[in-house]
Formats: structure tokens, sequence, C-alpha cells
């Protein structure tokens, strides 16, 4: 009899490890289950709701298309600008007077206008820029006897221009 009492209590002990497997199965496809629905669900208001605020990914955007079209912009201007002045010992009073396109033709995804006046360079873009009239503005100064060249100091009425273009400070509007 004894024999028989114990290969009921294997049997029971068995029962009850492949229940608890069971339930270990059942509650991991459960589990794996909520999380699919969730990524689901995350992804369709996602795509569905974009007025709830810029994505990151349109904040990103719009920073290398800011930083794309200052620049393919200023790059050429400065030099030309530097170059006026170190033969001039004056700067160029416009676009012209240096030998650059006329204001309106430096076009961008957000950039609409590029003026020199003198020591100043004034790049305007559309609301793509976060504010309609956006303006980011360069001013040369020469170094002590042209050691080092011109710096160039940068301002803009941009918000959050520090992140965009590091070595220019927001000015209040």
């Amino acid at each position: 009899m004894p024999e028989s009492h114990s290969s009921i209590d294997a049997i029971g002990v068995k029962n009850s490890l492949d229940m608890a497997m069971k339930k270990i199965l059942v509650d991991l496809v459960v589990g794996v289950i909520a999380v699919f629905v969730g990524l689901f669900l995350y992804d369709h208001f996602r795509i569905a709701h974009p007025a709830a605020g810029p994505s990151v990914g349109a904040a990103q955007d719009r920073t290398r298309m800011l930083q794309s079209d200052f620049q393919r912009a200023v790059g050429a201007v400065e030099t030309a600008a530097a170059t006026y002045y170190a033969n001039h010992g004056t700067w160029p009073a416009n676009n012209e007077d240096a030998g650059l396109p006329p204001p309106d033709t430096y076009r961008g995804e957000s950039l609409v206008r590029l003026e020199l006046m003198g020591p100043i360079i004034n790049l305007t873009f559309d609301a793509k820029s976060g504010i309609e009239g956006g303006r980011i503005t360069l001013n040369g100064e020469p170094t002590p006897k042209m050691a080092m060249g011109i710096h160039w100091g940068c301002i803009s009425n941009i918000a959050d221009i520090a992140a965009i273009i590091p070595n220019c400070r927001q000015t209040l509007p």
C-alpha cells in the first residue's frame, strides 16, 4: 500500500507542476500581447494626433533646415565682406559692393533674404524657422591689425537659436 500512496503523490506533484507551467506560459503570452497592443495604440495615436505638439522629428528637421540655410549662405558672404574690408579698409555698403547677388536671390528651405550692410549680415527667414520674419544677424569686428581676421558675433530673434547655431545668442524681439 505505501507504494500506491507515493505514486499518487508523485502524480499530484506532476499535475501541480504542469498547471504552474501552463499558468506561467499563459501569463507570458498575455504579457506579450499586451505589449503589442500598447505599441499599436501608441503608434496609432501618435500618427492620428500630430497637432498635439511638434514631434521630435519635426524639431530635428527644423534644426537641420536652419543650419543648412545658414551654413550655405553665410560662408561666401563672410569671405566676400572680409576680403573687401582687407582690400579697402572699409566695409562694403551692400551686397553689390561686395560682388554678391541681390538680397532677395538668397533662398533656402526657410531663408528668404540675405542682406549685407557694412559689417552687418542679416538673414531673414519665413515661418518655418519658428517665427515669421525670423532673423539671424552677424556683426563683423576686425581683430587688432587683422591678425586673426574678422570675428563674427551672432544674435537672433529665434527662441532656441543657441541650440541650432551654438555661437549665436537670442535677443529679445
